[in-house]
């Protein structure tokens, strides 16, 4: 969530909502988080939940548009 706000601050307009782990974790950000034990890293759902609170976080607090784009499968 903090690299997203990072990206707001920026400039940056948009962030893509992954429907699929696959999805996520051939993304730039799905790509920069790590593995937990056993579990593999980039997981969808708290990927969307924090994808949200930056867009929200952005259209309230800083007023600044950001758009919220699903990517399409398979492409990334």
């Amino acid at each position: 969530m903090k690299a997203a706000q990072t990206d707001v601050f920026a400039g940056e307009g948009g962030f893509f909502i992954y429907r699929t782990n696959e999805q996520l974790r051939a993304s730039p950000y799905g790509r920069a988080l790590m593995a937990k034990g056993n579990a593999a890293a980039a997981f969808v759902g708290p990927y969307r939940a924090a994808m949200f609170k930056v867009w929200e976080w952005a259209m309230r607090e800083r007023n600044q548009m950001v758009s919220l784009e699903f990517a399409e499968t398979p492409e990334v």
